[in-house]
């Protein structure tokens, strides 16, 4: 059986230590740093603070191939990839951390997304759909199997 996870997103009002202290002992289980925004050093700051919080998972989400390189040095639990249309992409992510084996988190947010799903299941850790970016994408959303790697 699936265990719920909380993941919170870290941003300026929250990237302390207190606060994420405190966000952890109220059940964030995972700790989500989005690199759409930011600076690599802001990103690094945070994860250097995430370190001395006990029983909390870093999560970096990218948002394109060029903020990947710097994270090859980095230590963290999981990558989610924006965007992540075809399998390709996620076997060139794959390649670039060899060979530490990378837990992947796809972001399905578009219709050539879902309809290239099935191929990239078995590349990945998670399928993420972005709901609210797919309202107009029901249909195609009837095709997915194997829905329990989706949330």
């Amino acid at each position: 059986m699936m265990k719920t996870k909380i993941i919170a997103t870290i941003g300026p009002a929250s990237d302390k230590l207190p606060v994420l202290k405190k966000m952890a002992k109220a059940g964030m289980d995972i700790a989500r740093i989005n690199t759409k925004y930011g600076s690599v050093t802001e990103y690094e700051k945070t994860a250097a603070r995430l370190k001395k919080v006990r029983k909390c998972k870093v999560l970096f989400d990218i948002k394109d191939m060029k903020s990947i390189r710097w994270l090859k040095g980095q230590d963290f639990d999981y990558l989610a990839v924006s965007f992540a249309e075809i399998a390709m992409q996620i076997r060139r992510i794959r390649k670039i951390f060899l060979p530490r084996k990378i837990r992947i988190i796809s972001k399905i947010e578009t219709k050539k997304g879902i309809e290239k799903m099935n191929e990239k299941q078995k590349l990945n850790y998670l399928l993420m759909l972005l709901e609210g970016q797919l309202d107009s994408e029901k249909d195609a959303l009837a095709n997915i199997s194997n829905a329990s790697a989706i949330i």
